[in-house]
């Protein structure tokens, strides 16, 4: 475990934070909105915008000593779709830790549904959203 990832502070534990108790199935059957009362969305791991990119697809080749990869018009569609619902974000100033930053994310931005925060290091993140409106 990297130091950003600790608690920023004494009363912070590092659990994720839950919505009325609802139960891990009610949260996959339903998309994180269960019978929640609360509006504020739930942090989960989504992972359904996996991109499936067939052999023909992809070309990878060596030019001039250098690695090069090479997506066909369906493979770069693929991954301009995913990633037209993705923000990087730069953080800059001082550090924050990845809890504090998750939860000031939620507080700001009010999205609609869940969303997925990754910390890239060197205070880059990616948040990436289910929906674009978001």
């Amino acid at each position: 475990m990297r130091e950003d990832d600790l608690p920023d502070g004494p009363d912070e534990d590092m659990t994720a934070p839950t919505v009325n108790n609802m139960l891990f199935k009610d949260i996959l059957m339903n998309g994180g909105n269960g019978n929640s009362n609360d509006n504020m969305p739930l942090m989960v791991d989504v992972e359904e915008d996996d991109i499936k990119l067939l052999g023909g697809d992809v070309l990878m080749s060596v030019e001039n000593e250098n690695p090069s990869i090479k997506f066909s018009e369906s493979g770069n569609n693929l991954v301009n779709e995913s990633m037209s619902k993705t923000i990087i974000l730069k953080l800059l100033g001082m550090r924050i830790g990845f809890n504090s930053l998750r939860s000031k994310t939620l507080m700001l931005w009010k999205t609609n549904q869940l969303f997925q925060l990754m910390d890239l290091e060197n205070n880059y993140y990616v948040a990436k959203f289910r929906f674009i409106d978001d």
